[in-house]
C-alpha cells in the first residue's frame, strides 16, 4: 500500500471486523499513531452512531451467548480452579455495553482524533446520486446507504478544505465505488495495511531492522502456526440442519503476507496472513433414509450420512517479534492465534449414505 496522506478516515466494518477493541492491538495502534501527531483520524459524527448501535446490539448478543453456554457447561462448575471457571461470573449485556462504550468515547477523545459532523452536506447532492443509482447506492436496498452517502460527501468537502487527500478504510465494495470518482478519497480494505504504510514512512529504522527480524523468524512462525492451527474452535456454517462436526484437518499451510502495524526499538508487531486448505467431515442424520415404525411411532434406528467438506481460508494471526539493542542472535516471538474461525462456501463437497453399521 502506498502512503498517500496521513489522514484516514475508518468505516464502521473496519471496527466491527477488529472486533470493537479500539484500545488494543491493531485500533490500539491507530490510536498510539494519533497521539504521537504521525496521522489524523476522522470520525463522523454518523460513523460514532453507527458504531455505538452495533456495540449495543452485540452487548444483547453477547449477553444471550453467556448465558446459553453457562447452562450447556454446568459441568465446569465442580472446576473453580480452571481458568474457563470464569463462564459463571454473571454479567449482563448492560454491563459489556457501558464498558465498551467507555472504551469508544476514550478512542475518540484521544488526541489526533477529529470529530465531522455531516450537517452541511447539501443534502440535494445525495438525492442526486440515489435518483441516478450513483455509488455508494446501488439496485435493490438502496436506502441503507443514505448513511454512507452523506458521510462520503463530508469527507470529500474535508477533503477539499484541507487541501489533502483521504484515506478510507473499508471492506464496503459500493464505497470504493464512490472513492473511484473521487480522486480526494483513496479507498483500501485493510487497516493494517495502512498503519504498516505509516510505520514504513515514519519509522524508516525500526520499520527495515523489523523487517530483518521477521525474515530471521518467519519459517519458525509458519511452523507454530501449523502446530497450533489444529487447536483452532472450527465452526461449518451449512444448510445441513444438526450437523455434527466429527473432524477438521488443516491439509495446508501457507505464508501470504505480514503487515507491520507497530514498531519500536524494542519490538514490532506484525498482523500475518496464512493461506490454508481445511478439510472436514460431518455427520447428519438422515431421517428421510431410515425406517419408520408407524404403530410404534418412532424410529428404530436412524441412518446417517457423512458429508466431507473442503475449504480455503484465510488465516490471520498476530505476531510480536521481541529484540534487544537491535540484535538478531536476540530475536524471539510470540503468535496470539485466533480462538475460532467459521468455514463457509467450501470448494468442495462429497456426501456418503451410510448404512446401519456405518459403513
Amino acid at each position: 500500500m502506498q502512503l498517500q496522506s496521513r489522514i484516514v478516515f475508518l468505516d464502521t466494518n473496519v471496527y466491527i471486523g477488529k472486533n470493537y477493541q479500539f484500545l488494543t492491538h491493531s485500533l490500539g495502534a491507530v490510536r498510539e499513531l494519533c497521539e504521537q501527531d504521525e496521522i489524523r483520524l476522522i470520525v463522523t459524527d454518523v460513523t460514532s452512531e453507527e458504531v455505538k448501535s452495533h456495540i449495543r446490539g452485540a452487548a444483547a448478543e453477547t449477553a444471550a451467548v453467556m448465558k446459553k453456554v453457562k447452562k450447556e457447561a454446568m459441568l465446569i462448575r465442580n472446576l473453580p480452579d480452571i481458568p474457563a471457571f470464569g463462564i459463571f461470573t454473571t454479567i449482563s449485556s448492560e454491563e459489556i455495553e457501558t464498558k465498551i462504550l467507555a472504551d469508544w468515547e476514550e478512542f475518540i477523545a484521544s488526541d489526533g482524533v477529529e470529530m465531522l459532523s455531516v450537517d452541511g452536506v447539501v443534502p440535494s447532492r445525495v438525492f442526486k446520486k440515489y435518483f441516478s443509482v450513483s455509488a455508494p447506492f446501488a439496485l435493490g436496498a438502496k436506502e441503507k446507504e443514505f448513511a454512507d452517502a452523506f458521510v462520503l460527501e463530508r469527507l470529500s468537502d474535508f477533503s477539499l478544505e484541507r487541501g489533502h487527500p483521504v484515506h478510507v478504510i473499508s471492506n464496503d465494495k459500493d464505497l470504493a465505488k464512490y472513492c473511484e470518482t473521487d480522486p480526494r478519497l483513496i479507498y483500501s480494505e485493510s487497516v493494517d495495511e495502512f498503519i504498516g504504510a505509516v510505520n514504513l514512512r515514519v519509522s524508516v529504522e525500526p520499520a527495515a531492522f523489523a523487517a530483518e527480524a521477521l525474515a530471521l523468524v518467519q519459517d519458525r512462525i509458519l511452523g507454530f502456526v501449523q502446530d497450533r492451527v489444529r487447536e483452532i474452535d472450527f465452526e461449518v456454517r451449512s444448510s445441513d440442519w444438526g450437523a455434527e462436526l466429527e473432524d477438521v484437518d488443516v491439509t495446508h499451510l501457507e505464508f501470504v503476507k505480514a503487515n507491520l502495524v507497530r514498531v519500536d526499538d524494542e519490538h514490532c508487531v506484525y498482523e500475518m496472513e496464512f493461506s490454508s486448505v481445511i478439510e472436514t467431515v460431518e455427520s447428519i442424520k438422515d431421517y428421510d433414509r431410515s425406517p419408520f415404525d408407524h404403530e410404534d411411532n418412532s424410529y428404530p434406528f436412524v441412518l446417517e450420512t457423512q458429508v466431507e467438506r473442503t475449504f480455503e481460508k484465510s488465516i490471520s494471526v498476530e505476531t510480536t517479534i521481541y529484540y534487544q539493542d537491535k540484535l538478531l542472535n536476540t530475536v524471539d516471538f510470540e503468535v496470539d492465534m485466533p480462538y475460532g474461525l467459521t468455514l463457509s462456501n467450501p470448494v468442495d463437497e462429497q456426501r456418503t449414505e451410510l448404512d446401519i453399521n456405518g459403513e
